[in-house]
This record gives C-alpha cells, sequence and structure tokens, in this order.
C-alpha cells in the first residue's frame, strides 16, 4: 500500500507490521493526514484498514527527533531533565506532548541554557562524562580557556562546557583580594572581556 503527497521523495510504505517513511518526518498533523486517506480508500478491504489505522494510531504517541553528528539532544519533559539523545534518528514516548528536545552542538564549548536547567545537568551522572560545570559565588570569578587559548572572566552564575570535542580549563579566583596575580596575566589582561572585570594600571 502506498500513500503519495504532493513531493515523490516522500512516500509512506505498509509491509503489514512496520510503516516505514523515507525521507519524512512523521507528526500528527501527518499521522492524521494518513489516516484519513485510508479511510477514503475504498478499495481495500475492511480489516486491512483496521491494522494500517492501528498502526499510525500508535503512531501519534511518538514524537521523531535527529540529531546531527556532533551535537547532543538533551530532553526535557515540563521543564524536568530527562535524559541525552545521542546522534542519530530516534522516536520519543510523549503521548501529551510535554517532551521539548533541545539540541545543542559540542563544537560550540559553553552550553547556552538558563541556570535553573544548567543546574539539572550539572548534577545528572550521564551528563558528568559529557561535560564540565563550575557555580561561581558572589566573591569568585571564572577564567576559561578552550584548547589553550585564554577565552574570558566568568561572573558569579553556573556555567557548563562540552568538554567532549574542547579542552577545557576552569579556575576559579577570589576578589577579596584587591590585587589581582597570575602567571599568565598577560595573555588575560590584553583579552577584550578583561576591561571589563578588571582596572588595569601601569605602576611607573
Amino acid at each position: 500500500m502506498r500513500f503519495q503527497r504532493t513531493h515523490p521523495s516522500r512516500v509512506a510504505h505498509f509491509t503489514g507490521k512496520e510503516i516505514t517513511y523515507p525521507d519524512l518526518t512523521i507528526t500528527p498533523t501527518i499521522s492524521l493526514w494518513l489516516l484519513t486517506a485510508i479511510q477514503r480508500d475504498s478499495s481495500r478491504s475492511r480489516s486491512n484498514n483496521h491494522n494500517i489505522k492501528r498502526h499510525i494510531m500508535n503512531l501519534l504517541l511518538f514524537k521523531y527527533v535527529r540529531v546531527p553528528y556532533e551535537h547532543l539532544g538533551l530532553k526535557f519533559r515540563e521543564g524536568q531533565f530527562i535524559g541525552l539523545i545521542r546522534p542519530g534518528s530516534t522516536w520519543v514516548f510523549d503521548p501529551f506532548n510535554r517532551v521539548v528536545v533541545k539540541i545543542l552542538a559540542q563544537t560550540i564549548p559553553r552550553i547556552d541554557l538558563h541556570e535553573p536547567k544548567l543546574k539539572q545537568l550539572k548534577d545528572h551522572p550521564e551528563v558528568a562524562t559529557l561535560a564540565e560545570f563550575v557555580d561561581l559565588k558572589d566573591t569568585e570569578r571564572g577564567l576559561v580557556w578552550f584548547d589553550g587559548r585564554f577565552r574570558g572572566i566568568l561572573n558569579p552564575g553556573i556555567y557548563g562546557f562540552w568538554t567532549s570535542r574542547s579542552e577545557i580549563r576552569l579556575e576559579t579566583i577570589s576578589i577579596d583580594s584587591v590585587r589581582f596575580t597570575h602567571p599568565e596575566f598577560n595573555s588575560i589582561s590584553h583579552h577584550s572581556e578583561s576591561k571589563h572585570a578588571l582596572d588595569i594600571q601601569q605602576i611607573p
């Protein structure tokens, strides 16, 4: 049995036990469209139509997710982190449409999420093998390097960085002392972001 939309490559095939969709992302809208097409197909037997309808209705309980290479999918249900999705294609059980998958590139070291979600990732054992986190207090600042290059000074807050594709180096410093000293002071002081955090004075 074959159902074809306007694009010739977007075809659904039914084999009796499985339904495969080459180059077709299944959504509830498409699934309902297929179900309507089945109901209008008067040339098929009543029992065969019933089996196909059952498979299509099962698809309404799942969400199709594709995670590209060098990316990770972060799966949240109603704001709560529930797991990672590795690169590839998968189906996520989501009968009430409450699951959101945020896909992030591991090639961009900093994890671009709000602090509440970073807190959840920080405490999750599966993420701990792929990322490094730092939680800076009001009297602390962070120094961060990517692959041996200084990348900036971090203000108080929670930060996360993917470690699977980049070498991450983090240092926490206290601002209780007025004077800032560091073995790599020259590279730190010449960074564009340092002028917002450091008052650099040259003493003759």
